[in-house]
């Protein structure tokens, strides 16, 4: 993958994600399945990018695109719906958390 962060911001992180949610937004009005594959390819590389800068810069948010990973698979089962992206990023967010809860982290081990 190329580096996009030199340079950026968390202005561009958002930026970044900003896109990857209008071409969720543009999947979701596509009739036709190659064209919202292909709005959903662009998606999780706006996703990708944004996930890099955050991985070099360290303001790295892997939650944040879980969401959005989970969000799309909830969208695509209930028939990809339009106009409902939000909604199914609130259902994938509290179903994160609920999995958090359930499943915490077990503690790091001790390496010595």
């Amino acid at each position: 993958m190329a580096d996009y962060s030199y340079g950026v911001s968390d202005h561009h992180i958002e930026l970044y994600r900003r896109k990857a949610a209008e071409c969720c937004r543009q999947a979701e009005t596509c009739l036709d399945y190659p064209n919202r594959q292909m709005w959903l390819s662009l998606a999780d590389d706006w996703i990708k990018m944004a996930q890099e800068v955050e991985r070099r810069t360290g303001m790295e948010n892997p939650h944040r695109a879980e969401i959005i990973k989970r969000a799309n698979e909830l969208w695509e089962q209930a028939g990809s719906p339009e106009g409902r992206a939000e909604e199914f990023y609130h259902q994938a967010e509290q179903e994160l958390r609920e999995q958090q809860r359930s499943n915490p982290m077990p503690p790091a081990q001790n390496k010595d």
